[in-house]
């Protein structure tokens, strides 16, 4: 089963990669990614650790706390007003 879940979540991160790139003359189509990328990672942490039984609020927490790090690095590098 865990082959599942980090298979979903390479797929999350390739494409995020891959559409990022795709689009890259347009920070605010690349910040959109990026804050849907982020989405899909917090919501597979969840669900990732709903099924292993380990789901904690500190675990949570730190899964929405590296995704608002990560969404405000890229707002800063994209020069996105927030």
């Amino acid at each position: 089963m865990r082959l599942v879940h980090y298979s979903v979540l390479a797929f999350i991160l390739l494409l995020g990669g891959i559409l990022f790139l795709r689009f890259q003359y347009y920070p605010s189509y690349q910040f959109l990614i990026v804050v849907g990328t982020v989405l899909g990672y917090v919501l597979w942490g969840v669900s990732y650790h709903k099924s292993e039984s380990r789901f904690l609020r500190r675990v949570i927490l730190e899964y929405l706390l590296l995704g608002f790090v990560v969404i405000l690095m890229f707002a800063a590098a994209l020069n996105i007003r927030l």
